[in-house]
């Protein structure tokens, strides 16, 4: 048991070494149109990003997003401007609040789910092979006493 919890425990620890933690811009960076189209989607050309939408509709809200900035809009204003019009459609990555939030942690949790039952399977398949071991080891030698019992009473009769 003490295995099963330092590889629970490594597994862990190797998992978070791995999770990309974000880095947020300082307020003071230029937004760049790259910035902006990279995260909005295109509410007219469903699973595209709006800088790589082809249809005129996606060409106009790329001329959109480029007056915004333009004008001097921040990135976060011009994300705020397109999800009061269109809705949380339009972002790219899913934002971490409410019931959202889920989407960002439902693939950590099964995947550490699947990782405790993986290791929960392996764990008792070793138990069990060992136990199995010891019962043959266990039954050889009560058949290697007897034979030995049996001997020793022929011998001394």
């Amino acid at each position: 048991m003490k295995q099963f919890c330092r590889f629970s425990c490594l597994s862990i620890l190797i998992l978070l070494m791995f999770l990309d933690i974000s880095v947020h811009l300082s307020e003071g960076a230029k937004t760049t149109y790259e910035d902006v189209s990279k995260s909005l989607m295109s509410p007219v050309c469903p699973g595209k990003m709006l800088s790589d939408c082809p249809s005129s509709e996606g060409s106009q809200l790329r001329e959109v997003v480029k007056k915004q900035i333009r004008e001097g809009k921040t990135k976060e204003e011009i994300i705020s401007y397109f999800v009061e019009v269109y809705g949380k459609t339009v972002l790219s990555v899913p934002p971490s609040e409410g019931f959202l939030i889920t989407s960002w942690l439902l693939p950590f949790i099964v995947f550490l789910s699947g990782l405790l039952i993986f290791s929960i399977l392996i764990f008792s398949w070793l138990k069990s092979e060992e136990d199995i071991l010891e019962e043959k080891h266990n039954e050889r030698a009560v058949e290697l006493d007897s034979r030995v019992e049996r001997e020793l009473n022929n011998f001394d009769g």
